[in-house]
């Protein structure tokens, strides 16, 4: 609890720090790749949301219906939506000189980093063995094998067993205990 502090001038006056032009630049607050894009995307699907919420509140038109929750959540994404993309207008984009190939090269690599690709391809690659006819629970083996193994290297035996012992503790409660029919 011995802070040292420094002593305040004999003035009164606080110290400022002189900022060259080159360094107030640098600590402008800079848009990152694909935020104006991403705003985009996220208001057509709260578009999409907000239809599908207005379809279903003509269904049963009243305030205690069960439609009223998601037209309210649908509009506030909606709105909500439209002001963060008024807002990111005003920031400047820290891809604004680069060609378009560039910025949607940049714009792509910042919204799918790395890890997150893998995952969206190893989760399409999920649903095409469920589309293709492959049984839920083998499907669901090889997916979560390979996640585990990709997020736990090198405990492949570990993984394994987790992953066997998930599923058949998935397929006792929801086949044996509670008579579903997995797909």
């Amino acid at each position: 609890m011995n802070e040292k502090k420094e002593p305040i001038p004999a003035d009164g006056a606080e110290k400022t720090t002189e900022h060259s032009p080159s360094e107030e630049k640098k600590a402008e607050k800079l848009l990152q790749p694909g935020g104006r894009v991403f705003s985009l995307m996220f208001l057509a699907f709260g578009l999409v949301f907000f239809i599908q919420s207005v379809q279903l509140f003509q269904k049963n038109a009243s305030i205690s219906g069960y439609a009223t929750f998601p037209l309210i959540v649908s509009a506030l994404l909606l709105i909500l939506t439209v002001i963060d993309y008024i807002q990111n207008l005003k920031i400047k984009s820290e891809i604004a000189e680069l060609s378009i190939t560039q910025k949607i090269w940049r714009a792509l690599c910042f919204i799918f980093p790395r890890d997150t690709l893998i995952f969206l391809l190893m989760s399409i690659s999920y649903f095409l063995l469920l589309l293709f006819g492959v049984p839920f629970i083998v499907a669901s083996l090889i997916f979560l094998m390979a996640t585990m193994n990709y997020l736990i290297p090198h405990q492949f035996l570990k993984n394994t067993v987790y992953a066997v012992v998930l599923m058949a503790a998935i397929y006792a409660i929801f086949v044996l205990v509670f008579k579903v029919t997995l797909p």
